[in-house]
């Protein structure tokens, strides 16, 4: 039986990404410099705002991981990387452990998977060689379980999180937030972060059946 991991990454802009942004064009009917400058400024805005969520102009500051191969779940680990060092230092020490094991994750092909296996080439690591094919893959995305493949109605892990009653968990950053969260030097905001997101994705996956259902007191 392969090992099961629950997994949730957080992410932040590499340095210098603004650099790698292309060019922005104000809407073809704005004819006032004003508004134009405004229509430039504002998509050049969301273009940074998002750089955190780029695969090819963002790294990871944090992974957490829950083995959940046995009956009871064993304790999370969350290993948080200040620098692109650090990220290459947390990647090659747990490359064996991802490439052996089936991830159980909320959006993971979406966004997780894909892009752990970008950074390990941008940072010079072999790929893991994940089979990500979203019907042939060993990997459990919930959120594509839920949505059907995005044929039902997409919610975040936050409205599931408040939907079953989890009022124990409470989320200190919000994803936008954990961009900027190594910027701040909000280090034990985004470990907490992770650790929120890993706990949420176990108790719906539990709540699912993907995994054993948690001990339910008579």
């Amino acid at each position: 039986m392969s090992t099961r991991y629950i997994l949730d990454i957080a992410t932040c802009p590499i340095e210098g990404a603004e650099v790698w942004l292309p060019a922005v064009k104000a809407k073809g009917n704005l004819k006032d410099p004003a508004k134009i400058a405004d229509d430039i400024a504002e998509k050049e805005a969301k273009q940074r705002d998002e750089m955190g969520l780029d695969i090819d102009l963002c790294r990871i500051s944090a992974i957490g991981l829950c083995d959940v191969s046995g009956w009871e779940p064993k304790p999370i680990e969350i290993r948080v990387a200040e620098t692109e060092s650090d990220e290459l230092c947390v990647l090659r020490s747990w490359r064996k452990t991802l490439r052996d094991a089936e991830t159980v994750t909320f959006n993971g092909l979406g966004f997780d998977l894909p892009l752990i296996e970008r950074r390990m080439l941008y940072l010079g690591l072999p790929p893991l060689g994940w089979n990500l094919d979203k019907y042939r893959t060993n990997h459990i995305d919930l959120l594509a379980k839920l949505t059907n493949h995005g044929q039902r109605p997409y919610r975040s892990l936050q409205f599931y999180a408040k939907r079953l009653g989890w009022t124990d968990l409470t989320k200190t950053l919000s994803g936008a937030e954990e961009a900027l969260a190594p910027s701040r030097g909000q280090w034990d905001e985004l470990r907490a972060s992770v650790e929120h997101d890993v706990t949420a994705t176990l108790r719906l996956a539990q709540w699912m059946r993907v995994i054993q259902p948690a001990t339910v007191a008579a």
